[in-house]
């Protein structure tokens, strides 16, 4: 049965998106075809070259558009009354790739012509939030000063490497340490990002020991 034609063209990116993040997780990447991305989503393929450019362009635009709903639930209280749980952020990352079935075949495909374009669309749907809602942690005093973008940068590369060596890992004993990766991902995380402690005061000039002057 043809689908209904629509003019919401933000509607048929998520229809085209939809449709080749599946195909992507059920055939890889030589077995993608653009042609058959269009025939699922119900469009011309003039259509989806008109919005993605090409195959890669198209599996970013797939990365972008799954993850921002993680985006929007995990970062949008930033800033408020009680601080950002890194440790929570962390592990809901872990749980939403090992929760969806297609990213989670994507992402332990271990093809970078598969894994590498859905990287930079999750960077890209991700580190602009994650700076904003570091910016806001940043005015309740909750953050170290410096440039929110550059530190979401550095936090967003420690999660997606540990998501790596977990999902990519071929041994079962790393395969098994999800927590111990979640854990060690949250204290580099927390550390990119909270302020130093007030350094000790300096001793005062012609201070004593406890054997007095020497």
């Amino acid at each position: 049965m043809p689908r209904a034609r629509t003019r919401d063209p933000e509607a048929r990116r998520r229809r085209i998106t939809g449709a080749a993040l599946a195909l992507f997780a059920r055939q890889g990447f030589d077995g993608t075809s653009t042609a058959a991305v269009a025939a699922e989503a119900g469009v011309s393929e003039g259509l989806v070259f008109h919005h993605f450019r090409s195959k890669e362009g198209l599996l970013e635009a797939c990365g972008a558009e799954v993850v921002r709903p993680l985006a929007e639930a995990q970062l949008g209280t930033a800033g408020g009354a009680e601080p950002m749980g890194y440790r929570a952020m962390v592990a809901s990352a872990f749980s939403w790739v090992a929760g969806s079935s297609e990213i989670g075949r994507l992402w332990s495909s271990g093809d970078a012509r598969l894994t590498g374009p859905l990287t930079r669309g999750l960077r890209q749907a991700l580190v602009g939030p994650l700076a904003e809602a570091l910016r806001r942690e940043q005015a309740a005093g909750r953050v170290r000063p410096g440039d929110p973008a550059w530190l979401a940068g550095f936090q967003f590369a420690v999660v997606g490497e540990a998501l790596q060596r977990h999902f990519l890992a071929t041994d079962a004993p790393v395969a098994a340490s999800r927590e111990r990766l979640i854990d060690e991902a949250a204290r580099i995380v927390r550390a990119i990002a909270e302020p130093d402690p007030p350094a000790s005061p300096a001793p005062r000039s012609g201070s004593t020991s406890a054997g007095g002057p020497r």
